[in-house]
């Protein structure tokens, strides 16, 4: 059964991930660190890696979030 598969993780806690924020017109890219373990569309916590500020976001791909 498709319920009994396990969801392969995008990101995982302690992993560099590329941090979003922008929309189609302009988009900003950081650099960050997963907070939090998860698949994708899963919303999880980032750390910014310039200023130590915690985020929260939607893993879209593999190692990347869009910050909301």
């Amino acid at each position: 059964y498709s319920a009994d598969l396990k969801k392969e993780p995008a990101a995982k806690r302690g992993q560099a991930v590329k941090s979003l924020i922008g929309n189609d017109t302009f988009e900003v890219t950081a650099n960050g660190v997963a907070e939090e373990s998860g698949v994708i569309g899963d919303m999880i916590k980032v750390k910014n890696v310039d200023n130590a500020k915690i985020l929260s976001g939607i893993l879209v791909e593999k190692g990347t979030v869009r910050i909301q």
